[in-house]
């Protein structure tokens, strides 16, 4: 793994890269160092944070919302997640 990364330092030192990607390189990473201090002094949107549904879960929620798997089929994506 070390002698990859020394290959791969060694090959960036013959033949840098471009001045574009440099630019590129850089905006990504502050872009995601803004994202990070959002999401640390902001916090994480409670609707964006996945649940653990338990595998018995799904076909019991199925079950209490009365939705046969017929009614699913020919519904748009849209209805499906109204009902």
């Amino acid at each position: 793994m070390i002698e990859r990364l020394l290959v791969r330092m060694a090959r960036w030192a013959h033949r840098p890269p471009s001045w574009r990607m440099v630019k590129f390189v850089l905006g990504l990473l502050a872009l995601l160092l803004a994202i990070a201090a959002i999401e640390k002094w902001v916090g994480w949107p409670d609707r964006l944070t996945a649940e653990r549904i338990r595998p018995g879960k799904i076909g019991r929620l199925i079950r209490e919302k009365g939705v046969t798997t017929d009614d699913m089929r020919g519904a748009a994506p849209a209805e499906r997640a109204a009902e």
